[in-house]
Formats: structure tokens, C-alpha cells, sequence
């Protein structure tokens, strides 16, 4: 990565000549006086080398951290305390500020680092009850002695390190921003973990579906937006639905939802997702298990991940870690290996009250009920605190009132599963441990939000898949999926699902999940959410169709550009083209619909999709309350079943269009908007960004391949952010790569050391030592605790 250069700093010393102290803040410049210092300044975050170090810190017996040739940590420790002490220390050596930064992203307490700018995003954050939730939970998790061993081994080495520093050593980060560290707590970890499940579990259009089926009526709404999955025919393409009706919801009408003209759009990317299966025995070439895994996450600087060894005498796992957090989250042991990716279950359900006297009471079934209600200090750098009221209900906080917030949920409730003590730290510690499948059942019990499908392979050839999490049972249909009544208990429900999908040991000998929807048959449980079946019948055609995998086919897979949605829907759209001679008509044809670099067609089937959604769905695109348009599926099966379907009949027009006139009205559109062609390298640019957006820090314009729909699923700021392979032999071996590096310092060669290793689609093979002994043979460096 770049160095702190001459370069970068001569704006800044330019500033000097406009400072009168040097030791003040001015605005978002940090004191130069102290910045610019050769001794103590942004100068000396080039110091980058380690070396072997003996470290004086209080660990109960020595303990051995082996750093490998890309900077990996191995930890040899004799018991899971000094094990978990040594995991806080040397992730906060490598990733402090980005630990602490959010910690307070999560929190709600930017503000205090970063002024007055950032109060919309605190005090959303603590209305939504992350803050809350998190205190709660650790109150919680703490009753359980494991955990709180756990924490407080791992606190106290983050703790360790932040004091062993000075000035000089502080993460350039905190030089530029003016603070320093704060001490660690058990109460961070857990608001790293709230950060990621606010994450993976924001997902709800409550309000937004709810206008648009009191718009166009229950029965029209059912069948633009259906609970579906991808049924596998020997047609190529075919939407199965699940229900054949959903009821109506008498209770919305417009007084009921009596809000904002416009609703915001939300926040929520329903990309972020994931790809994982495991294959059997019978299924695999070298008659081992495998697991594959490649969570879709925002790409950034410092990386989501960090990779390390931890061994002590109760284990020996490899992984991926959350910096902030205990234990390893996606990796294997000795005996079993595990991978995720996203639940995409609807767990966020808003409940519109009625109140009175200032939200002081709300209605519930004809009584009124006395709102509870917590006082939010929030500290805003160079401003006086705002002290912020929350009220809380059964249902959950409002998270906007009668004075500020978002307008269309004034008077509603939130009622997420993230807001619900539980100990997802505990799973992890369990399944670090693990060693068979019971064990690992047992393990992801305690994993509640969010809610997640668990991959597992292990040494005796067994493989499963396990959807988990806190779910709601729905007491009726459409529960959920909709605004529904906070007055009417009817409409209110705490009860759990008990029992959620699972496969083990299958007969086709393989599993897998791309977050896609597991209830599958009529008598699934009622469940919503924003699942995707394109990359999920992708990796079942792959494994479906080989007799047997090598771990070469896994690679393959993992790094397929082949964009499932255009290979289901230009045979389709061919087909419904007016006949006539176009060369782009002929190369559509011969297309192998992968989204290369250097695919000139990708950037033109993009467009032409593009047109062909916004000419038909222009019907729906009017209405200013609500974005909502039915997916790409549902469209797709409109053209193949229905083409003469009314949404095809443009506003615009006299004529009464059909689909074949939309699809050649949107090619026709799609060649007046190229001009040139142009490979998709340079559409599809990604972008590496520091997680506070300076881009001195970040990595811009990255031509990538890969597509949302793809089994490479890149866009410009999130994709496949960490890719894994694992052979389940007698000692497992693991082959993986992030996008990323260890380093969290701009200045060091291990910021992005893997970058380039990822977007070249190469692996490393993974390091996973039996004991010291092997570990020492191949140590770059080492640092000894004692």
C-alpha cells in the first residue's frame, strides 16, 4: 500500500501557514504540530517491521504466537484463557482502530469522534435499540461462566497491547481524527457482533409493501410478488410458488397508514448473502469431504476478516475472525470444518400505535399502556450533549416520534430479533471445539441472530447444512410481511420457531446454500424474506451435473463470472424478439453469458435489462410512496407465461404493447444509449474503501469480472470478500483468500497484501500446524508471552 509520502502529507503542510496553534484542532484538521512531529507523528506509521519479540505481559503460562510469510498469527497456547488473551492482543496489534471505530458505529456514538454531522446516524442507532440491545446481552451472555472467560481473557489482551502504546505507535486513523483509543470492554465485542447482525438481518419493506398492495389489492399484490422458489425442470426455468393465496389485510387503508408521501428507501443491501456447500465422499475424486464457503460482504480497508490460528489445549482451529470478537467465526479444526452465509429472513416487523400524551401510552387491546422509556446521551464533539428520549413497547422502540427521525414511521414500533439477548460468542466457542456433528448441532443453538445457514464437512465424510437463528412462528399468513396493527394482540407474537430446515447426509451427496429460500414445500412454517435462487440453482446444476469434484472444480466454481439471470432469460427474450437481421441478436445467441473483464456483451445485456424492467414496470414506478418493482424472476416468467400481461401496455402510448414489443422497444433503446462498446471490465469498477472514505487509504476503479447474479458475485463495494476451500483429510487442508491483508496500518506491506491474489481469482494454501514444532519451522517472526 501507498507509504505516508511526501506527497500525501504537503497538503497538509500547506494547511500550516492557516493555523495559528499548531496544537489545535481545526475543524477535521488534526493539531499538525503534533501530526507533522518526525518523532511522534503520521511519519512514524511508516515503522512497519516486526520481529521476534519476548513480550512481559500477564498470561498464566507462555504462550507462543507464530507469525507465518503473509503475516498470519499462530497461537500456541497451554489453556483457552491464555489462548483468548492472545487472540485480543495480537488482533489489536494489526487491527485497533477498526475495532474500536465500530464499536462506536455501533454504539450510536460517532459523534463524539467525529461532531454533529453524524447525530442522524447516532440517534437512529439508538432508537433502533442496538445500544440497548448490546448492554442487554452482555448482561446476559456474562451469566454464562465459558463466555465470560472468553471476554474477559480477550479484553483484557486488547487491553494489554493499547497500553503498551504511545503517540507514536497510535493507528495513523487516530492521529488524523484527533482521538486516542479507549479502553476495551466486554461490552465492545459485543457491539461488533450487534454491527454485523444489523447487517446481515436489516432487511424489511413493511411499509413500502403495505401501500403498495392497499394500491393495487391483495390478489394483484400476490402475484407480482409471490413467496417462491427455482424449480428444476427439464424446461430450464420455471417459479415455483409456494402459496397459491395470501389473505387480505383488511386493517390497511389509507388512515392506517397515514404518513409521508414518500418512503424512504432502505439501507439495506439484499446482496450481501453468500455461497457455500460441502460435498460427500461419494461426490469427490480424492474420497475426502469438502466445504466451500465465500461470504458476500462490503469489500473495505481494513478487511472484514482476519485470518489466524488458535490452539491452546482444548483445540486447534484455523480461520477467519471478526476482529473485536473471540474465537474463529467461518474455518475448521482437526475434525470438522463450517461455513455461512445469510438466513435473509425477514426478522425486522414494524407495528403501527396509537399513542397519546406524547407517546407516553399506546393502545393495546382497547386499554391504554404506560410506554417505557430510556434517556440517550449522546456527546457531540464541540457541542453540548443531546440528551434523546426512546420509548420502548412490547413490541419493541419507536424509532421516530412527533419531533425528528423518518416521517413515514412516525408512531411505529420495531419489533428484530438483533434487539433480543442471546450469545452468539458462546457458538462460537463450541464450535471451535467441536468435533462431530453432535457436537456441532449443539454448538449453533446458541446462534440466534442473525439467522444463518451453517455449512459443515468433517473427517468421517459427513456433510449437512442447518438454516438457524431466531425466528417468529407466524400465526397467520401475511403476518410479517406487512405493517400490522399495534392495538390488537391478535396481530402481536412472541412465540419461536422450534424446529428449522436441515439435510444431512443427503442422497444426492451434496448441500448447499446461496440464500436461497429453504422452506420449500406447502407445509413449510410461514416465513418471509429476501431470498435469492439464481446462484443457489447455479451450484446445483455444477454439483448435480459432475460425478465427481476435485478441489480444482471448487476453485471453478467459486470464480464462475457466468450471470445466471441472462443465461435463463436470452433464449427467453430471443425467442419473443421480431424477426430481423442485427449482429448483436447473433451474438447473444452464441454467448456463454459469463461477465468477463473483457466481455463485450455483458455491459449490453445489462442495459437492455435495465430497459426492459423500467418500460414495464413504468405502471408501478409512478407511485412516489414506494420504489417496490416485482424481481427479475417474476419477470422473467411474466414474459415466458403471460406476454400479453397488462404491465406490458406502456403509460406512454395509445398502442396496447405486449412483451415482445417491450423487449424490442428496450434493444432498440439499449443500441441508441452505446455508443461504443465497451467491456464489462470497465463497467464493473470496484471499490476498496477505507472505512472512513479517505481514499488515500482505499483502492478505487478496480476492473473486476463477476456479477451479483453470478457465483462470483462482485459489485462496486461488496462480493465475495473472503474465498475458502477445505479438504476434510485426516489433517485438513484448507485453501483460501481475502480481499484484504492482516495490517490494518495504510503504511504497511500487509494492508492489501491479497488483493491482488484475489482479484486474480488465486489461493493461498492455508498454513494449519499440528504443533510448535512445525510451527517454528516455517516462523518469519515470532513474540513469546510470559
Amino acid at each position: 500500500m501507498n507509504k505516508i509520502s511526501v506527497k500525501f502529507l504537503f497538503p497538509l503542510v500547506a494547511l500550516i501557514m492557516l493555523v495559528v496553534v499548531l496544537d489545535r484542532k481545526v475543524y477535521m484538521v488534526p493539531p499538525l504540530g503534533t501530526f507533522l512531529n518526525p518523532f511522534i507523528g503520521a511519519v512514524q506509521n511508516e515503522q512497519t517491521s516486526n520481529s521476534n519479540k519476548d513480550i512481559s505481559i500477564k498470561v498464566s503460562q507462555k504462550t507462543e504466537i507464530i507469525f507465518d510469510d503473509r503475516a498470519v498469527p499462530h497461537i500456541f497456547a497451554a489453556n483457552q484463557k491464555d489462548m483468548f488473551f492472545a487472540q485480543g492482543y495480537v488482533c489489536a496489534s494489526d487491527r485497533l482502530w477498526q475495532m474500536d471505530f465500530l464499536s462506536y458505529v455501533s454504539a450510536g456514538r460517532m459523534c463524539e469522534i467525529l461532531g454533529k454531522e453524524f447525530f442522524v446516524h447516532d440517534r437512529k442507532t439508538r432508537r433502533d435499540g442496538i445500544l440497548t440491545s448490546a448492554i442487554n446481552t452482555l448482561k446476559h451472555i456474562e451469566k454464562d461462566q465459558e463466555t465470560k472467560r472468553a471476554l474477559d481473557s480477550y479484553t483484557a489482551g486488547v487491553n494489554a497491547w493499547i497500553n503498551s502504546l504511545s503517540y507514536a505507535d497510535l493507528p495513523i486513523e487516530y492521529k488524523l481524527m484527533d482521538y486516542s483509543p479507549e479502553p476495551w470492554t466486554n461490552l465492545k465485542s459485543v457491539l461488533i457482533m450487534k454491527y454485523m447482525s444489523a447487517n446481515l438481518s436489516g432487511f424489511e419493506e413493511d411499509v413500502s409493501a403495505s401501500y403498495l398492495q392497499m394500491i393495487l389489492g391483495s390478489k394483484e399484490y400476490n402475484k407480482l410478488f409471490p413467496d417462491y422458489y427455482l424449480k428444476k425442470t427439464k424446461e430450464k426455468f420455471a417459479i415455483q410458488r409456494i402459496f397459491d393465496s395470501l389473505p387480505e389485510n383488511e386493517y390497511i387503508d389509507y388512515s392506517f397508514l397515514a404518513s409521508a408521501s414518500q418512503i424512504s428507501s432502505s439501507a439495506y443491501n439484499p446482496n450481501l448473502g453468500s455461497n457455500s456447500w460441502a460435498v460427500g465422499p461419494k461426490k469427490s475424486k480424492s474420497g475426502f469431504a469438502m466445504l466451500c464457503n465465500d461470504p458476500h460482504l462490503n469489500l473495505s480497508f481494513p478487511a472484514v476478516w482476519y485470518e489466524l490460528q488458535l490452539k491452546s489445549n482444548e483445540q486447534n482451529v484455523y480461520g477467519y475472525s471478526i476482529p473485536g470478537v473471540p474465537g474463529v467465526v467461518i474455518g475448521f479444526n482437526e475434525k470438522i470444518s463450517w461455513g455461512l452465509t445469510n438466513g435473509s429472513d425477514d426478522v425486522r416487523d414494524y407495528y403501527k400505535l396509537e399513542v397519546k400524551d406524547n407517546y407516553s401510552y399506546y393502545k393495546y387491546d382497547g386499554k391504554w399502556v404506560k410506554t417505557d422509556s430510556v434517556v440517550e446521551e449522546i456527546k457531540i464533539r464541540g457541542d453540548k450533549p443531546f440528551l434523546d428520549t426512546v420509548y420502548y413497547t412490547k413490541h419493541g422502540p419507536i424509532p421516530s416520534d412527533f419531533r425528528e427521525g423518518e416521517p413515514e414511521l412516525e408512531g411505529y414500533a420495531l419489533n428484530w430479533t438483533l434487539q433480543d439477548p442471546s450469545n452468539e460468542i458462546l457458538a462460537l466457542i463450541k464450535l471451535n471445539k467441536a468435533t462431530k456433528y453432535t457436537q456441532f448441532k449443539s454448538a449453533i443453538q446458541y446462534y440466534k441472530c442473525p439467522s444463518q445457514n451453517f455449512t459443515y464437512a468433517d473427517v468421517e465424510g459427513n456433510i449437512s447444512i442447518h438454516h438457524q437463528g431466531k425466528i417468529l412462528a407466524k400465526k397467520w399468513k401475511n403476518q410479517g410481511k406487512f405493517v400490522m396493527d399495534g392495538t390488537r394482540s391478535d396481530q402481536f407474537s412472541t412465540a419461536v420457531l422450534d424446529k428449522l430446515p436441515y439435510s444431512y447426509n443427503p442422497d444426492q451427496g451434496y448441500v448447499f446454500s446461496a440464500n436461497n429460500n429453504p422452506y420449500k414445500i406447502s407445509n413449510s412454517p410461514l416465513i418471509y424474506g429476501h431470498y435469492l435462487e439464481l446462484r443457489a440453482n447455479k451450484i446445483d446444476s455444477y454439483l448435480s451435473a459432475k460425478e465427481k469434484l476435485s478441489v480444482e472444480d471448487m476453485k471453478s466454481m467459486q470464480l464462475d463470472n457466468t450471470n445466471s439471470l441472462a443465461e435463463l432469460a436470452i433464449p427467453v427474450l430471443l425467442k419473443r424478439m421480431p424477426s430481423g437481421k442485427n449482429k448483436y441478436l447473433k451474438e447473444f445467441s452464441l454467448w456463454n453469458c459469463k461477465y468477463d473483464k473483457d466481455s463485450n456483451l455483458a455491459p449490453l445485456f445489462e442495459l437492455w435489462w435495465t430497459k426492459i424492467k423500467n418500460n414495464t414496470w413504468d405502471e408501478l414506478l409512478r407511485y412516489k410512496m414506494t420504489k417496490l418493482v416485482p424481481d427479475d424472476l417474476v419477470l422473467l416468467d411474466m414474459i415466458s407465461n403471460d406476454p400479453n400481461n397488462k404491465y406490458f401496455d406502456l403509460l406512454s402510448t395509445e398502442k396496447t404493447e405486449t412483451a415482445s414489443d417491450i423487449i424490442a422497444l428496450s434493444f432498440n433503446q439499449m443500441l441508441n444509449d452505446t455508443t461504443k462498446r465497451s467491456n464489462w471490465g470497465n463497467t464493473n469498477k470496484i471499490d476498496i474503501m477505507h472505512l472512513s472514505n479517505i481514499e488515500y487509504f482505499s483502492k478505487k476503479g478496480l476492473p473486476q469480472g463477476g456479477h451479483p447474479q453470478a457465483l462470483n458475485a462482485i459489485s462496486k463495494r461488496w462480493g465475495p470478500s473472503l474465498r475458502m476451500i477445505v479438504e476434510m483429510k485426516k489433517r485438513p487442508k484448507g485453501y483460501a483468500v481475502y480481499a484484504g491483508g492482516q495490517s490494518g496500518n495504510p503504511s504497511s506491506d500487509e494492508y492489501d497484501h491479497f488483493v491482488d491474489t484475489w482479484r486474480n481469482g488465486q489461493y493461498y494454501e492455508l498454513k494449519f500446524f499440528g504443533n510448535l514444532i512445525e510451527g517454528n519451522a516455517e516462523a518469519k517472526y515470532k513474540w513469546s508471552l510470559k
